[in-house]
């Protein structure tokens, strides 16, 4: 089902979440130079969240106090202890950057919520679990296309033309941008 909405509490929660999930990126990406590394920012139906850093140079890192990449995202993640006394020195400096680094580039911690702006449709990631959710916002409108009926009660249901023309549209300027 498609639906449109230019209720203006649900583009503003719409656009606080994704001015919030690009400062979010923005400060990921920041905090992985420092390692010289990438940023993996990763999301799930309640949060889009900082997942970790993959090292761009892998050979560089020292295994006694760093763990392997993980097979699914390439992450690196700071072992519990060192694997060597010798080392205690060394992993405990790191810990304290990564703290200070973390302190510094996440001030409103390391994830955004999408709570709030789904409370503003009238459901609640619960309602994810067996249906689909996509929207975007343009001239004005939020274009949703969902199976999750609780929202034509908040938005008004569109043909599915009008959502795919809509959709042309909006990539068409993103493009340009």
């Amino acid at each position: 089902m498609f639906f449109k909405t230019n209720n203006s509490q649900v583009i503003d929660a719409f656009n606080k979440f994704n001015a919030d999930r690009v400062a979010l990126r923005a400060s990921g990406e920041a905090f992985a130079q420092e390692y010289d590394a990438e940023a993996v920012i990763l999301g799930d139906s309640t949060r889009v969240y900082f997942g970790g850093i993959k090292f761009n140079n892998n050979l560089g890192v020292n295994r006694e106090i760093w763990r392997k990449p993980d097979r699914q995202f390439g992450t690196s993640s700071l072992r519990v202890k060192p694997t060597k006394k010798e080392f205690r020195a060394e992993f405990d400096a790191e810990v304290n950057k990564w703290e200070a680094l973390k302190e510094k580039y996440f001030p409103n911690g390391t994830s955004v919520k999408k709570g709030d702006f789904y409370k503003t449709l009238g459901f609640d990631w619960g309602d994810l679990f067996f249906n689909s959710f996509a929207c975007f916002e343009h001239n004005g409108f939020l274009y949703i296309d969902t199976s999750i009926s609780k929202v034509s009660e908040h938005a008004e249901e569109i043909l599915g033309s009008e959502y795919r023309d809509a959709d042309a549209s909006h990539k068409a300027t993103e493009e340009v941008a």
